[in-house]
């Protein structure tokens, strides 16, 4: 499901977003009352901060650790259009604008107004001073897909946080695989 959306699950409380978040989450509301769903995972990657902002950035690397995204057609600088394979061969297309871009400490994003699948994301980058590794902060918040393609997730077995945490995983191997 992460790429279905970029990138366990649980309610993450307003006091503990960052003011970029917030900002993000005014910029890019997507309405309470509707079926929503948050998500935030970590992963610490044996590399700097400064290398995985800069990958992480880069959205033609996103099919490299995003099992199901297919392509990312770069429009401009801060927007990008994405091709994801859904459950029973689905193809959803959507595009997806930078909201706030600061590098190389956090990047956020969301889908427009009108996309199929609704949602706001966050990544923000800690290094530890100690090991020179840095801690990537992932943080969704999405309007869960219309019943029918709800049910074609849960028949064919997709998990927002299984995925979650399968791409992060791909993401710090792919890395730190990379790695000099």
């Amino acid at each position: 499901m992460l790429a279905l959306l970029l990138l366990g699950m649980g309610n993450v409380a307003e006091a503990s977003l960052s003011p970029q978040e917030v900002a993000s989450e005014k910029a890019c509301p997507i309405p309470e009352n509707e079926n929503i769903q948050v998500i935030e995972k970590s992963v610490i990657i044996d590399r700097s901060r400064k290398e995985v902002y800069a990958f992480w950035r880069d959205p033609a690397h996103l099919p490299e650790f995003m099992e199901r995204v297919e392509r990312v057609q770069i429009l401009d600088p801060n927007r990008s259009q994405w091709i994801v394979g859904g459950p029973l061969g689905i193809h959803v297309l959507w595009d997806v604008q930078i909201l706030s871009d600061r590098a190389p400490y956090d990047l956020a994003w969301c889908t427009w107004e009108d996309a199929r699948i609704r949602y706001l994301g966050s990544v923000r980058f800690k290094s530890d001073a100690l090991s020179g590794a840095t801690h990537a902060i992932v943080r969704l918040k999405f309007r869960l897909p219309a019943p029918p393609i709800r049910v074609a997730m849960a028949l064919t077995g997709v998990n927002a946080e299984t995925e979650v945490e399968t791409v992060l995983q791909r993401l710090k191997e792919l890395l730190e695989r990379n790695q000099n």
